[in-house]
């Protein structure tokens, strides 16, 4: 777990959170819930779900990185990883799919499922 320091509405420094942390009523608590910068992209990190760390984990999360990371791991990839990544990714989610969530994975379905929150 990690903490955002906020100090004059910008973040200031990103730390980890000491063990033991007890709870303080400035703190807002994520309850283990994602959080990203409303400018980040969640739209180039869909190949992470069976895939991270191989070959090399994005140190600094950047779409560089990423596509350099993706790039060595393309290098690696065999027709029966891939459909066994693809199968393992989408089973169970088609239901909550959304072009914003995963825009890799949508599906025609009759009815346009609610968007529900990535971390959830």
């Amino acid at each position: 777990m990690w903490q955002l320091a906020i100090e004059q509405g910008r973040i200031a420094h990103l730390v980890p959170q000491p063990e033991g942390q007890e709870w303080r009523s400035d703190v807002l608590d994520a309850q283990g819930a994602g959080w990203r910068c409303r400018r980040s992209s969640n739209r180039i990190f869909t190949d992470t779900t069976q895939t991270a760390g191989q070959p090399a984990r994005n140190q600094s999360g950047t779409l560089f990185e990423g596509i350099e990371r993706w790039a060595e791991r393309k290098a690696l990839l065999t027709h029966e990883d891939a459909s066994n990544s693809a199968g393992k990714r989408s089973s169970g989610r088609s239901p909550t799919a959304c072009s914003m969530c995963a825009p890799t994975l949508t599906f025609p379905i009759p009815r346009r499922p609610r968007c529900v929150p990535c971390w959830r």
